[in-house]
């Protein structure tokens, strides 16, 4: 995606995130799951690689024609990135395939043909009722064409036990392993922020209980894998990126020797009020960051790229693990109350290449590995 040089805020009252309306298709609910006393449910999370129509990312039609009939009937949940509805039918016609497999709830990225922009390309598809949702836009943004932000879904899973989901995308780098200091992990780190004031103001809007999930999911373009450059002290087993993007996400905030002007805007620490335990799924499933993006496999005998045509050279074997499902929990179990919750199978936790049957000239249907779970109401 072409980018420009960011606008640099002056002052912390550029941080702040509008909520906007967002875009829900409703339609009757059909998931055979609905009416159980243990609610089975599958979520997906995927950047599905379907860029603007600007972009040459080759091979759309094939890919998303492959995921239609392959992939999506297998789940309840899909959370999709770099989905976009601007300049093609692809967005609709995925749609309404999936309200033909039984999904009955869409809710999409708003078009924003403003200052040049599109739609920020996320989608969420659901068997079960989306209740309540919202839409925010980062006020920082790095790429020149999309407008990056978060969906927020109340999906009721089951009437009294509703999952609050989240599905971002974050600003990319070039550089797979950028320093702090880096223009693009300084604006991160402002998403990562104003994405923890909206889950902040959707909890005061729609009265999250404590025993009710709350879940990020999605495309964070930051790698938690360790390299030799992270070796600080500071983060024995992740990336320092990573390490603080989760002080910021959980609202302890950056620690007071990284809260100067080189690695967030104006020296700000972005902590918040009330502070959540942060469950990264994929890592306690893998027992380290698995590799989600450009990973490599053994082919006659030596390493070779898992998937050469939808990437950019330049990525090709750099191994980087970019996708999260994260949970928020309260850090006050006594609040937690006895009634429905929602359990993530960690055992069936797993991270799929989507790899196609050799017939066409991709091996994958994006340049990234999906993750997702299921998970028990009960």
């Amino acid at each position: 995606m072409a980018q420009e040089r960011p606008q640099t805020p002056t002052s912390p009252t550029n941080i702040a995130a509008p909520i906007l309306s967002p875009t829900i298709t409703q339609t009757p609910l059909s998931s055979t799951n609905a009416d159980n006393s243990t609610t089975k449910v599958k979520l997906l999370s995927l950047n599905i690689f379907l860029q603007p129509l600007m972009t040459n990312t080759p091979y759309k039609a094939d890919r998303m024609n492959y995921f239609i009939t392959n992939i999506l009937p297998n789940y309840d949940i899909v959370c999709l990135q770099e989905m976009y509805g601007f300049g093609s039918g692809r967005r609709q016609k995925l749609i309404n395939a999936a309200g033909e497999n039984g999904f009955g709830y869409v809710l999409k990225s708003k078009n924003k043909l403003t200052r040049g922009m599109i739609d920020g390309g996320l989608l969420i598809l659901s068997r079960f009722p989306i209740t309540d949702s919202e839409e925010m836009i980062f006020g920082c943004q790095g790429d020149r064409f999309v407008p990056k932000g978060s969906l927020y879904a109340k999906i009721a899973v089951k009437p009294t036990c509703p999952i609050h989901l989240f599905v971002t995308q974050l600003q990319s780098s070039c550089d797979p392993h950028p320093s702090l200091s880096d223009t693009n992990v300084r604006i991160r780190f402002q998403q990562v922020h104003q994405l923890r004031q909206f889950v902040d103001r959707c909890k005061a809007i729609y009265e999250f209980k404590p025993n009710e999930m709350v879940m990020v999911v999605g495309d964070l373009n930051v790698d938690g894998r360790r390299t030799d450059e992270d070796d600080d002290g500071m983060s024995e087993k992740n990336s320092r990126e990573y390490f603080l993007m989760q002080k910021i996400l959980s609202g302890k905030g950056i620690p007071a020797n990284y809260a100067n002007p080189r690695f967030s805007i104006a020296g700000l620490r972005y902590s918040s009020s009330a502070q959540f335990s942060i469950r990264d799924v994929l890592k306690e499933t893998y027992s380290e960051h698995p590799i989600t993006y450009a990973g490599l496999a053994n082919k006659n005998g030596s390493p070779q790229s898992r998937e050469s045509v939808l990437k950019a050279k330049q990525r090709l074997g750099k191994q980087c693990s970019l996708d999260y499902i994260f949970v928020l929990e309260s850090r006050d179990e006594a609040e937690k109350e006895e009634d429905d919750t929602v359990e993530i199978d960690i055992k069936n936790t797993k991270v799929e290449e989507f790899s196609t049957d050799g017939s066409f000239e991709f091996s994958q249907i994006s340049g990234k590995c999906w993750s997702g779970f299921p998970a028990s109401v009960f």
